[in-house]
């Protein structure tokens, strides 16, 4: 699929995404794949593959904004952070300085925006991400979107304290309602096997 090409630039990448909009675009996910395929990439190319595909599906063009620290991409998210603060804040994956740590300070106190915040956390294991987790977790667990996102957070951990907070989720699941308990196990999974565009932002060195 399209988002196999998350944070790949390269040629044959492009002559893909190219093949694959002209052909496929108007098939049920193949837009969204392709928003989405560009994670980690600030270059021209990215960016008019994003303008062609905002209309359509600007939520998964925040999440192909995963790892882009430029000026382009901060202006984007000041314009719509009030609308997709959820996508807005998960688009911070991979970026760690000021700018994020206020933006973060400010979302997680939405509703929604909450959620996009431990996505944003994806293989963090600073002090500061930990204390979010902490500090979230007991409040937001049986909401569904977050009982996902806090096991996808811990992708790219190993560390003791990565394990034990794997092993509270799974308590808290076996705890919780058949649904929460699947979402919780989900995320518990994700987390354990990557995450593509987690991937693709280390593999493309993003890191601010």
């Amino acid at each position: 699929t399209a988002r196999s090409l998350a944070g790949i630039d390269s040629e044959r990448s492009w002559s893909i995404r190219e093949e694959f909009f002209e052909k496929f675009k108007d098939k049920e996910g193949v837009k969204e794949g392709l928003a989405e395929s560009v994670a980690g990439l600030d270059s021209d190319k990215a960016w008019e593959l994003r303008d062609k595909l905002f209309e359509d599906c600007p939520k998964n063009v925040f999440e192909g904004l995963a790892g882009v620290n430029s000026e382009r991409a901060w202006e984007l998210r000041e314009t719509y952070k009030d609308k997709f603060p959820m996508e807005v804040a998960a688009s911070l994956v991979g970026i760690n300085n000021k700018k994020s740590q206020n933006l973060i300070k400010e979302l997680i106190n939405n509703d929604k925006g909450k959620f996009g915040v431990m996505a944003y956390l994806m293989g963090n294991d600073s002090a500061e991400a930990w204390q979010l987790r902490d500090e979230n977790t007991g409040k937001y667990l049986k909401d569904m979107p977050f009982a996902f996102a806090i096991g996808t957070s811990l992708a790219g951990l190993t560390s003791e304290r990565a394990e034990k907070m794997r092993e509270k989720l799974k308590i808290i699941a076996d705890n919780s309602d058949e649904i929460i308990k699947e979402k919780i196990y989900k995320g518990i999974a994700q987390g354990l096997n990557s995450n593509y565009i987690y991937e693709a932002i280390k593999m493309n060195k993003q890191y601010a």
